[in-house]
């Protein structure tokens, strides 16, 4: 009889256990509501890049929007990273990932992996006419969240 007082009490100890650890894994996978992270999909961008991001930060300023910016840069030679590292040194909400570092996963898995709020777009500034229709997704997708339209 006197065994079961012990045996109960470890088992109730390793049930909690295994309940923090699963509940606060679980809390920091769920994406935050109240943001948007937006994914700029690049290679050899270097001319654009600059001012495709202080267009968004100049949204993000401007609204008080939530706003986390993803560059993935898939094998660029030009300058492009080196703008990307200058930009995520001077902006804490930005990030910079090369896509070599992750050759079997794709861009868009890994920026939902890297996606800190549960919208997410994407921009691909290797394509011209797509990335006019996504700025203007984006667009409309801030002016909804700015003036409740």
């Amino acid at each position: 009889m006197s065994w079961w007082l012990p045996f109960f009490c470890l088992l109730g100890l390793v049930g909690l256990l295994l309940w923090g650890l699963f509940y606060s894994r679980r809390q920091q996978r769920q994406p935050q509501m109240n943001g948007i992270s937006v994914v700029l999909l690049t290679r050899n961008n270097a001319a654009n890049l600059e001012g495709v991001v202080r267009w968004l930060l100049q949204y993000e300023y401007r609204y008080h929007w939530l706003l986390q910016i993803i560059i993935i840069d898939q094998g660029s030679w030009d300058q492009t990273l080196a703008i990307a590292d200058k930009l995520a040194r001077e902006h804490f909400n930005l990030l910079v990932v090369e896509q070599k570092w992750f050759p079997l996963i794709s861009p868009r898995r890994l920026a939902y992996l890297a996606a800190r709020y549960q919208r997410v777009v994407f921009l691909d500034l290797r394509q011209r006419q797509q990335g006019k229709r996504e700025l203007q997704t984006l667009l409309r997708i801030f002016n909804e969240q700015a003036f409740g339209t």
